[in-house]
């Protein structure tokens, strides 16, 4: 449950943005609806109070295509049962919720945003004197949802169904004006659960079998083409090896080229490192000496020293006018082979510091196309590595559907079509991916399976109580199994199935073998539940000290004669020798073939008590526990004995 702080954005105004051309499709996305209660003035306190103090259970039983939005007046409640998932997924919207994100109030500065603050003083086990004024306030949203949809008093109280495409065609659903709250359940939720329970069945089903040929068929065009591609890419990675090879080849003529490149760019670095070396100019000149621009070099610099030595002699302080002319020239003379001199020993060094760049440029080159090469080879290796285990898991996924029975399953699908068909879904509309919910309440309501007018009142639950006496044993040396949350899986399930007032569920952990016998004469149970480890010798309880004991199968068999059980379930491995042994004792009892997996425990625990509960029989509990266990891909290992036609509540 979450609160939206709406500071002091009026009630209606809320209601109004909500109820806008956008507002509740992008809070709530294209397929869910929106539930809102509506009841009489005089009763709203009381009917809202008891709706938040059962806010799980109608959690529960709105599943997952109804958004329930509660207004608690400036403080309005969005009431949502995973506040970490989205809003919207696949085509379910989290149940009892609105939606996740904020409520963008054109007419206002800012949106509305989730407190956690003010969620703490109106959620679930707040006080009563909190519940009872969040209640109160909550007949100012009715006033305005009934005058919105033109819903007369006369028709209260009633839930109304609202899509977020279409708010001009709502759906209204009467209820009882006495027990509001159970009639709430009765006469709407429950049968809205069931009905999309069918929905997704038949949809799980179908994309089970989607998955699976699709799987297989695309496993076997796999196993098709491995060879060619295998192939193909086995015989590229061996040419650029060869490649490769080729051009670390002595006589290859790449390899020449790059040894002599080297050479020459060794022996060029070698030259201009000395160069660069040279403090002056005839040092740079006995560098260049022996080269080839050594002679033209060595003679302009005689001609420079003979130049210099004459300016010398023809250096005297007082110089008469014709004397420091003759000077003059002299040193201009001295001046240009200067010049010269150092230009003629700076070429050859520019010479050999461009051809260096194209002898880099040129290695680079080389060097990349044998990185081209190593690359490809690497690619195409790890093509192949790929193209094998793409084929191990193809062989795997085929062996996979060797065990998946696609004629049975395919046969499941045809008939679950054939019954949603006969309750008066079209062949389109079933091959959605997901339901138009509004679709649903509105056929319901045709169909008269939902709303109070059909009895003209609540329907009343007959006194018929079931007791399960859940028993668990762990021993601590033995492999750790979450019993802990396949009671609380359980549990949850019944908190929402139809007859959940009739049904009473007992749990004991760490039992040992004389408590099976206290707990059976204490509790007086109608289903004996084992959850736990097992072996062909017997279940396997805890002994004192952490240890553990089999329970012998006769033994077990002698314990639950005559003491009024009519069902055992042995959610344990290898429990088919003790459910034989069992089958003379009670009347119906459960137990396993094989090693049971604990999250198959779990699926089938869930889905096996939720059936029973809202009223069928054993024998389709049963069958629902197999389908919930094989519909998450998990083995079914389940089987049942005795008379499986039993219906406990009805």
């Amino acid at each position: 449950m979450e609160t939206i702080d709406a500071g002091d954005v009026p009630l209606e105004t809320i209601i109004g943005e909500l109820l806008g051309p956008e507002g509740l499709r992008r809070m709530i996305g294209d397929r869910a609806i929106a539930c809102f209660a509506l009841v009489r003035p005089a009763v709203t306190p009381a009917f809202f109070e008891k709706l938040i103090q059962n806010a799980e259970m109608v959690d529960a039983t709105m599943r997952q295509h109804v958004a329930f939005i509660v207004f608690h007046g400036k403080e309005s409640s969005i009431l949502r049962r995973h506040p970490n998932r989205p809003a919207y997924y696949k085509y379910h919207v989290d149940g009892l919720s609105m939606s996740q994100g904020d409520i963008d109030l054109s007419e206002h500065q800012g949106d509305l945003h989730f407190r956690d603050d003010l969620t703490d003083a109106v959620r679930i086990g707040a006080n009563k004197k909190t519940n009872s004024t969040v209640a109160r306030v909550t007949e100012v949203a009715v006033s305005h949802l009934a005058t919105r949809f033109a819903i007369a008093e006369s028709t209260m109280p009633c839930l109304l169904f609202v899509d977020g495409t279409d708010l001009a065609h709502p759906v209204v659903v009467s209820l009882a004006r006495e027990e509001t709250i159970k009639s709430l359940y009765d006469d709407a939720l429950a049968a809205i659960s069931d009905e999309f329970r069918r929905l997704e069945q038949y949809w799980a089903l179908r994309q089970n079998v989607g998955w699976h040929i699709r799987g297989q068929r695309q496993a076997n065009e796999t196993i098709v083409t491995f060879d060619s591609q295998n192939s193909r890419l086995l015989a590229r990675a061996e040419a650029l090896v060869q490649e490769l090879e080729n051009l670390d080849d002595p006589g290859n003529a790449d390899v020449a080229k790059n040894r002599g490149l080297v050479e020459e760019k060794t022996a060029i670095e070698a030259f201009c490192s000395k160069f660069q070396a040279a403090r002056n100019l005839d040092e740079r000149v006995s560098v260049l000496s022996a080269t080839s621009d050594g002679p033209a070099l060595l003679m302009l610099q005689q001609q420079l020293r003979e130049a210099e030595d004459a300016k010398k002699a023809a250096y005297q302080p007082d110089l008469t006018d014709k004397n420091r002319q003759a000077y003059q020239v002299i040193a201009r003379s001295v001046n240009r082979l200067r010049g010269e001199l150092g230009t003629a020993a700076r070429k050859p060094y520019d010479t050999a510091s461009a051809r260096l760049h194209i002898l880099e440029s040129e290695l680079r080159q080389l060097d990349r196309s044998k990185t081209d090469i190593q690359g490809e080879i690497r690619r195409a290796t790890d093509g192949l590595d790929w193209l094998i285990e793409a084929k191990k898991r193809a062989e795997a996924t085929i062996a996979q559907g060797a065990d998946f029975d696609l004629g049975t399953k395919m046969i499941a699908v045809e008939e679950s079509e054939k019954a949603l068909v006969s309750r008066g879904y079209s062949p389109a509309y079933l091959d959605r991916d997901s339901p138009n919910a509004i679709a649903v309440v509105r056929l319901l309501l045709e169909r008269g399976e939902i709303g109070a007018s059909r009895h003209g009142q609540s329907k009343a639950r007959k006194n018929a109580m079931l007791k399960i006496l859940f028993l668990a044993a762990n021993p601590s040396n033995a492999d750790r199994l979450d019993l802990e949350e396949e009671q609380r899986a359980i549990e949850r399930e019944l908190r929402a199935v139809k007859f959940r007032d009739n049904i009473s569920l007992v749990a004991k952990h760490a039992v040992r073998a004389d408590d099976l016998l206290f707990y059976l004469r204490e509790e007086k149970p109608d289903v004996v539940h084992f959850s736990g480890h097992g072996s062909p010798d017997g279940i396997i309880v805890r002994e004192d000290g952490n240890g553990e004991r089999p329970v012998a199968n006769k033994a077990l068999a002698r314990l639950l004669k005559d003491r009024g059980v009519k069902l055992v379930v042995l959610n344990s491995c290898y429990s088919q020798a003790q459910a034989e042994e069992i089958d003379r004792s009670v009347p119906a009892v459960v137990g396993t073939t094989d090693a049971l997996d604990d999250e198959a425990g779990r699926k089938f625990s869930a889905a096996f008590y939720r059936t029973l509960g809202n009223g069928h029989s054993l024998a389709e509990a049963f069958r629902d526990g197999g389908d919930a266990v094989q519909l998450h891909d998990l083995s079914d290992v389940f089987q049942i004995r005795g008379d499986a036609s039993t219906i406990y509540l009805s």
